[in-house]
């Protein structure tokens, strides 16, 4: 049986969300695990929590950047750019020290991934493999995707919509007379 805490970030959304999680994993029952959702402070949580590794679960938000997996499965490696000046990381820093062979494997994959040495079946291929030891060795634990609705009147032409990026861009909107 293992109890751990999850720091809050002292935002009400993140921590609802993770209060939610939190609700999820009781009602799967606590035979193995217990969560206990923690006030994180409201000020210097970065410092305090994140970078200094004050926790054993994380919250976090990630989106796309570019349109390729890559901009997800490098985020885990232990040679991610996240990396501060001090020496710690952001992210996917961690579980290297956790468990140094699986990360070792997992970055040797993204390597592959990265350096193109691979056809573009393997790679694609490869990455797969490489969600696949996220997923099954609980490195992530993917909550929710974040969505949004909008309502535009009829005559109003030129927003962009994007799937990577910034969502909505209005640079080019205008009112059709």
């Amino acid at each position: 049986f293992i109890q751990t805490k999850i720091p809050g970030g002292g935002v009400k959304t993140a921590d609802e969300a993770l209060e939610r999680v939190e609700r999820y994993l009781k009602e799967l029952g606590t035979d193995y695990i217990d969560i206990i959702v923690i006030a994180g402070p409201t000020q210097g949580f970065l410092g305090a929590v994140r970078r200094s590794g004050q926790f054993a679960l994380m919250k976090t938000n990630w989106g796309p950047d570019y349109a390729d997996p890559m901009t997800y499965t490098d985020l885990w490696s232990s040679s991610n750019a996240q990396v501060y000046d001090d020496g710690t990381r952001s992210l996917g820093g961690g579980w290297d020290v956790v468990d140094p062979e699986l990360s070792a494997e997992y970055d040797k994959k993204v390597k592959a991934c990265k350096d193109g040495s691979l056809s573009i079946q393997d790679r694609w291929d490869t990455m797969m493999e490489c969600e696949k030891i996220l997923m099954e060795n609980a490195i992530i634990l993917p909550v929710y995707q974040k969505n949004d609705a909008s309502l535009i009147k009829g005559n109003v032409k030129g927003i962009e919509f994007h799937a990577i990026g910034m969502p909505t861009v209005y640079r080019n909107a205008y009112i059709e007379k």
